[in-house]
């Protein structure tokens, strides 16, 4: 204070409404000033919690962030909560923008109680309008300066007086009020126009967006078809052997190199390059698994043989007439070759002419154990690899020109290695 007595801040805010210093009596209004030496103290002294009485260790400026774990006293206009009851007071009455709050003019008559961030609005409504018109009205009306005048000079004169200084004390705040009304106003329309200016900001900004996102899933949906035509080119791929068509040797075979590393690690079905019966004849295809029976949980060497649909399917004969021999090589020159003849029924859709891109394999699931394929000094695999042979006999004759029921079972051409193969298959 002026005299140098230390108050709070709480109350130094009502003692800027005093017209005098309520210490030493000093005329005037109270000046006050924050004492800057004080608060140095203050934050180098060891303070208790005031709420629970906890002992720091620290100086002030912990005790601020310790008290904020006890902000639980809430406003009930506003719901902001609060650490001791005079915060909570002090809001309520001076700062809290959902307080209620009497009108200005409640002394003409105008007994409305409203919410303080709604006052302007208030004080801008009809109602309020028409009680300061009434105001004015009723200071200036000619019954009331005629009532005036009626009575002596000396006395009219000092009851006119009189008048106007109760109505310019209760003027005098509404004047305050409405500058400060106005100064708002204007605050207000300087914001409005700078969100104004966002706003439009903003829109072109969202405008600029939307047409990016829309360029986005045009090139997301450009993107996606070409990853599907380029997904529908990879599967003919992989449907199509690499490589291209190539013809039987001169004795009806072709030998096809199986790498076993490829067939045991990826599990899935391995084709050869596709092979023709001759430069116009038959399209077809060695396929190359492995088979799980189930029941004796043995794996097995899978090999098929497929009819692709070729570009002389038309002039050929349907279905294809020439008995299939498959078989694994033998590696070890002796020609013990594991072979197996495929039973051709002309009714097999197999041996039919093609409709789509291949018809179903003449397949062979159990063609010969994985377990002896993989031995070491096995004579049917060598460096990781194993050959698979194909052989049309096209001396054997048309199929189409035996009668079903007189088909012979078509054997292999090499008799010996036919007998061993059964051996070895039913070791």
């Amino acid at each position: 204070m002026c005299c140098g007595t230390r108050i709070c801040g709480n109350c130094s805010e009502k003692l800027k409404q005093c017209s005098q210093c309520p210490f030493c009596s000093e005329p005037g209004a109270s000046d006050i000033k924050p004492d800057r030496g004080y608060e140095r103290e203050l934050r180098r002294m060891q303070i208790s919690c005031p709420r629970c009485n906890e002992q720091f260790s620290g100086r002030f400026p912990e005790l601020i962030i310790h008290l904020g774990k006890h902000r639980d006293l809430p406003c009930p206009n506003c719901a902001e909560k609060f650490v001791f009851p005079q915060e909570l007071n002090s809001h309520q009455y001076n700062t809290c923008e959902h307080r209620v709050i009497e009108c200005p003019l409640s002394f003409l008559g105008c007994d409305k109680m409203v919410p303080h961030k709604y006052i302007e609005k208030h004080l801008l409504s009809n109602y309020h309008q028409r009680l300061l018109l009434n105001f004015v009205q009723t200071i200036f009306s000619p019954s009331l300066l005629n009532n005036i005048l009626s009575k002596d000079s000396k006395n009219a004169e000092q009851t006119f007086e009189k008048t106007l200084r109760e109505y310019l004390e209760k003027i005098n705040p509404l004047i305050e009020y409405v500058d400060q009304c106005t100064r708002n106003c204007h605050q207000l329309s300087s914001k409005k126009q700078d969100m104004e200016t966002k706003i439009n900001e903003i829109r072109t900004q969202s405008v600029a967006v939307k047409e990016s996102a829309e360029n986005a899933v045009k090139l997301i949906k450009s993107i996606y078809q070409i990853i599907t035509s380029i997904t529908e080119i990879l599967n003919k791929m992989k449907s199509q052997p690499i490589g291209g068509s190539r013809l039987l040797d001169t004795d009806g075979t072709y030998i096809w190199k199986v790498k076993l590393s490829d067939l045991i690690s990826n599990r899935q079905t391995l084709q050869s390059n596709v092979f023709l019966t001759c430069q116009s004849g038959y399209k077809l295809v060695l396929q190359c698994e492995i088979y799980e029976n189930t029941l004796t949980k043995t794996s097995y060497i899978s090999v098929a043989v497929a009819i692709l649909r070729g570009e002389y399917d038309a002039i050929l004969s349907w279905p294809m007439p020439y008995p299939i021999t498959l078989a694994i090589v033998d590696l070890s020159g002796k020609r013990n070759d594991i072979s197996y003849p495929i039973h051709m029924d002309p009714s097999m859709p197999p041996l039919q002419r093609p409709m789509n891109d291949s018809n179903p394999p003449c397949k062979v699931d159990q063609f010969y154990p994985l377990e002896k394929i993989m031995k070491n000094n096995n004579r049917y695999a060598q460096n990781d690899a194993m050959f698979i042979r194909v052989h049309l006999d096209f001396v054997a004759g048309s199929l189409n020109s035996i009668p079903n029921r007189e088909q012979p079972k078509l054997q292999n051409y090499d008799s010996v290695p036919n007998k061993i193969a059964s051996q070895l298959l039913a070791d």
